[in-house]
């Protein structure tokens, strides 16, 4: 399967379009190996960084194809993130409350409960955005401190930005 091994070299070389063409040619002729579902991904991966405003498009493309691929949560985020990046709230949301839920410890988890608190803020649900901006703060404060000045500086920053969009949350949803 010199084909998938021509797709691997040109995504890592940051070849794009080459390593999309490399993918296709393989899953063309190999669709059904076990390293199909890996080629398809890397090919969204691919097509992404050529048109990012592809995202969810081709996330919705791969997910109908692959169902029940090892990746199908990572696809999610990148589209979730590429709809918020539109403010396209509405769309994002239900993978955002999807991508909360998950148990994947290869996903920013933190970072997911911030985006879903932001897309509610974003809304107007403040009692959701609230809900999930303590939720963000819990995990925050269950966490160890960060090593070095500058990560705990930007730690608590973001504490207090957080903390101040929550008590306008707070207030708005009374």
């Amino acid at each position: 399967e010199i084909i998938y091994d021509l797709g691997q070299v040109q995504f890592s070389l940051k070849h794009w379009p080459e390593s999309v063409a490399a993918f296709d040619a393989y899953l063309a002729a190999y669709g059904t190996q076990d390293a199909a579902v890996t080629a398809a991904y890397q090919r969204f991966l691919a097509l992404t960084q050529i048109d990012r405003e592809k995202t969810a498009t081709e996330a919705g493309a791969y997910l109908k194809a692959w169902p029940q691929s090892p990746y199908r949560a990572r696809v999610q985020l990148l589209e979730a993130q590429e709809l918020s990046r539109e403010k396209k709230f509405t769309d994002a949301l239900p993978l955002w409350e999807l991508l909360a839920t998950e148990k994947d410890a290869s996903l920013p988890h933190r970072d997911i409960l911030l985006s879903l608190a932001r897309t509610y803020d974003q809304l107007d649900n403040f009692p959701k955005a609230a809900t999930a901006y303590q939720a963000y703060l819990d995990d925050l404060a269950a966490q160890p401190p960060l090593a070095g000045r500058t990560g705990a500086n930007e730690r608590q920053k973001q504490t207090l930005q957080v903390q101040a969009r929550l008590a306008v949350c707070l207030q708005k949803s009374n």
